[in-house]
């Protein structure tokens, strides 16, 4: 995953590719999770972005998590 500089403090965006790599899932279930309520910021009809860190805490709060060894 490629990192994008950004300002000290700004959070990183990630589009539904790279969000569906950061977690694990495919780019599909982000488009369910994202009907669903998943937290995104909507820059254009074609345009979505995704906060890590507010979609990390959707996860524990609307899906059970689980660690696997």
């Amino acid at each position: 995953m490629k990192r994008i500089p950004t300002e000290i403090g700004a959070p990183v965006l990630h589009n539904r590719v790279t969000l569906a790599e950061a977690v694990r899932v495919s780019p599909r279930t982000i488009d369910n999770w994202t009907r669903n309520g998943l937290p995104h910021l909507k820059l254009s009809p074609r345009m979505i972005r995704f906060d890590l860190g507010e979609v990390l805490s959707w996860m524990r709060t609307n899906h059970e998590t689980r660690r696997t060894p």
